[in-house]
């Protein structure tokens, strides 16, 4: 695989378009960080590390609200919208990659 952050991206943009509760994803160091910091951020309810060595996998658990919706905004319990994750994009400038969500 040559990009495997866009493919961690595609896999979350897939799960959240068949409306699926959760994703796995093949684990690195730089995959775990991400996780984190979508869980952080509120994109997502959680994540944990399934198996060992060369066949650990992030499983991570997407968020909606309580209509099944997808979520973009939760304040004081109440969330409306859809999934920030369906949002995220990633930028390629002369080398330089990020990701931000919008």
């Amino acid at each position: 695989m040559t990009d495997p952050i866009a493919d961690m991206l595609t896999r979350i943009r897939n799960a959240i378009a068949a409306k699926h509760s959760r994703v796995d994803i093949p684990a690195s160091k730089l995959k775990l960080e991400i996780a984190r910091i979508l869980k952080e951020e509120g994109y997502v309810n959680n994540f944990v590390v399934k198996g060992e060595g060369v066949k650990r996998s992030i499983r991570i658990f997407l968020r909606y609200d309580a209509r099944g919706n997808e979520r973009q905004d939760c304040t004081a319990g109440e969330c409306w919208g859809r999934v920030v994750g369906t949002d995220l994009l990633r930028f390629s400038i002369a080398d330089c990659r990020f990701s931000i969500g919008l």
